[in-house]
This record gives structure tokens, sequence and C-alpha cells, in this order.
């Protein structure tokens, strides 16, 4: 709202879900309740917007599926 300042405005957090065997690229953004599987791969520069599964290479902005890991 802008009646207020940013910084008295209330905060909410739904908190991200990493599995194990994850791996981010450099400077990868995550929307806040997001959860990413097991053994995933996000490329760097990437902006995660929806979740991603089990073995999914992806990359982009917004990021998208390249390919599974074998």
């Amino acid at each position: 709202a802008l009646d207020q300042p940013i910084y008295q405005q209330a905060v909410s957090s739904k908190g991200i879900e990493i599995g194990q065997d994850v791996w981010l690229g450099a400077h990868v953004g995550i929307k806040d309740g997001i959860k990413i599987a097991s053994h995933a791969v996000v490329g760097m520069n990437s902006m995660v917007t929806k979740n991603i599964a089990e073995r999914e290479i992806v990359a982009g902005n917004p990021a998208h599926l390249i390919r599974y890991r074998e």
C-alpha cells in the first residue's frame, strides 16, 4: 500500500524448499514458495518461478526445462 513506507509494511514468507544434490548456478533467483526437487540443476542467471521436478535441468528467465539428467 502506498499509505505506508515499505519498511513498515507486513512481510510474509512461504519459504523455499531445495532437495538433495541440487546444483544452483551463480546469480540464480528463486521466487518465494518454490520447491526444487532432488538432483535438479538450475543454470546461472536463471529466475525460478515454478516448481522444479526431480532430475530437471532448467535455465532462463523465467527458467524452463532444457532436459532431464540421466
